[in-house]
């Protein structure tokens, strides 16, 4: 009969495939440069030009598009960009004086954009945020990563800030399939941030967008629970190997 501990080994073993990896998260602190759109109605109103803007947002390294997994690709892309949808992936906001937590905007949402062609319209919102100077004109091709964190406030109304990093197609992506790390800092020619609010039917009430600068991404260190059990196992089998 095989010892005991043998027998307890893939019961020990089973718990670590059931715990989900944890996400990646990525702080950044920017300031407000331009407000498009501001109904009096979001929870955003009267935010300004010039307010500054602090938060941190929650993704995946890896897609598990499986049954079990978080990550949900769209099903009807625009050209050229990629929205994956990551449930369980919060973030949170300081603007002002407002701010959202993780229960506020629980879900999240990496863009992939590839090629996207830079118009003189595009430069010109550039230059209005007080970016000039940059290495692209009219035709530069782009590549795009994007991380947004989302909730449903309990009025209906949607809200989202995101964190858009551009890089001057060199080029960081060759298709659009998911990339679970931001480009490096060598390839992150823009860094914008957007806070938005809509209605219950797709109207927008708020929409504001800034510069913004990465302060840190943090990559977590495995669960307590799994480093538990992953030491009980490794002393069974330890054990065991050393009896046989």
């Amino acid at each position: 009969m095989l010892p005991l501990r043998v027998l307890l080994l893939p019961a020990l073993l089973l718990p670590l495939a059931a715990i989900p990896a944890a996400a990646d998260q990525i702080s950044w602190t920017g300031t407000l440069g331009i407000v498009d759109t501001d109904s009096g109605t979001s929870i955003f109103s009267g935010l300004a030009p010039g307010t500054a803007v602090s938060g941190t947002s929650s993704y995946d390294t890896v897609c598990d598009t499986s049954p079990s997994g978080n990550c949900f690709p769209d099903t009807m892309p625009v050209p050229g960009e990629l929205d994956y949808f990551l449930s369980g992936r919060p973030g949170s906001l300081q603007a002002g004086s407002l701010s959202l937590t993780g229960a506020d905007t629980p879900d999240g949402r990496v863009t992939i954009a590839n090629d996207l062609v830079i118009t003189a319209g595009d430069l010109s919102f550039l230059a209005a945020l007080g970016l000039t100077g940059l290495p692209v004109t009219a035709g530069s091709l782009v590549d795009g990563w994007s991380v947004a964190s989302v909730g449903t406030l309990a009025n209906g109304n949607v809200v989202e800030f995101t964190l858009d990093l551009f890089s001057v197609d060199a080029a960081p992506f060759s298709d659009l399939s998911y990339q679970g790390t931001p480009p490096p800092p060598g390839n992150r020619d823009v860094v914008l941030l957007n806070l938005t609010e809509e209605d219950s039917a797709g109207n927008l009430l708020y929409e504001g967008v800034g510069v913004a600068t990465i302060s840190a991404i943090v990559v977590p260190e495995p669960g307590t629970m799994a480093l538990l059990l992953a030491g009980l196992a490794g002393t069974v089998a330890g054990r065991t190997r050393r009896r046989a």
